[in-house]
Formats: C-alpha cells, structure tokens, sequence
C-alpha cells in the first residue's frame, strides 16, 4: 500500500497541471518526492498561497515534466494499492497520463473512510459518502497526529505522510 499527495497549478483536471508528487510507503519510507515543470501554465497565484510553491522556484531549476515520471508511477500504480487523501482530487490529475491505465478501483480515498469513521452528517448534497469531510489537518488533529512529525503543511511529502497517520489509525479503530 502507498500514500499519495499532488501539489498543483489549481483545482482543475485538464487545465491545470500537477508541480509536486510524493509517494510514501506503509512504514513511511519516501518513494517519490518530486517537483515538475508544467508544460503549458506559468503562474498560479491561488494555488501558491496554498501550497507556498512559486514560478520562480519551479522555473529556476531544470525539472522533469510529470509525463517524464509515467513509467515509473505505471509500475507503482500497477502493483500496489493506492491511497490519498481527496482520492479524486488526485487521481483527475494522475489519470490523464493513463489512458489506458491502471485499476483505479484500486485507489482509495483516506478522507472518505474518515468521513464514514466519524459518520457527522453531510450538510451539502454532493458529499457522496453521505458524510462530512473533513480537511486532511483536522483528521490529523483529531487522531492525535502532529505536523511536525510530517513536515510543513500542504507539501506533497507532508500530506502524503499524513494521510497515511490518518489511514493507520483507521486500520487500528477497525482492529480495536
């Protein structure tokens, strides 16, 4: 099982493009954590008061395209389950690069079993689960992790890392 996160250029698949990925597996170890050049979006003002990463930084140094990674999240994707936070969120940015790709029935969503875990009812009809997300930091909060033990916030690395606090705290209340 792996822990995935995506920085982006903004919120929308097929227009904005994917600047950081991280991969961390079941013990924490670090697989992927890498920065991309986007091939066709130059500035995103919202998103980097977000996630802190500027055109500057991504411009300044020579990176890789996220296309250049494919073979390698091909492998990963293929073999080992898939989880993120906001699985959505992620795989519409991920997908693209996979026509024809792999099981994405394999890709499970840590926010939404959290939201069935805590069962407070959805007050907007489009939360599909029936319940209440909840934001990656307040189920990190609330489960008794510490950011610090992952790193700055809204980093792909970070959030990797504590998505998979929240999924091995889960598997510890289904185990209980």
């Amino acid at each position: 099982m792996l822990f995935l996160d995506v920085e982006t250029t903004g919120v929308k698949p097929g227009v904005d493009e994917v600047l950081s990925l991280a991969i961390v597996d079941e013990q924490g170890g670090t697989l992927i954590n890498q920065f991309f050049r986007p091939v066709l979006v130059r500035s995103w003002p919202r998103a980097q008061e977000q996630h802190g990463i500027s055109p500057d930084f991504i411009f300044s140094q020579p990176l890789p395209s996220l296309f250049d990674l494919k073979p390698t999240l091909s492998a990963l994707f293929f073999r080992e389950k898939i989880v993120a936070y906001n699985a959505d969120f992620d795989s519409g940015f991920l997908l693209p690069l996979f026509r024809h790709g792999p099981n994405w029935s394999a890709f499970d969503c840590c926010m939404s079993r959290y939201a069935r875990h805590v069962g407070q009812p959805a007050t907007k009809p489009y939360h599909r689960t029936g319940f209440r997300p909840w934001k990656l930091s307040e189920a990190v909060e609330q489960t008794g992790g510490n950011w610090a033990d992952f790193g700055p916030p809204h980093t792909a690395l970070a959030d990797s890392r504590a998505c998979r606090h929240v999924w091995q705290w889960l598997d510890n209340q289904t185990t209980k």
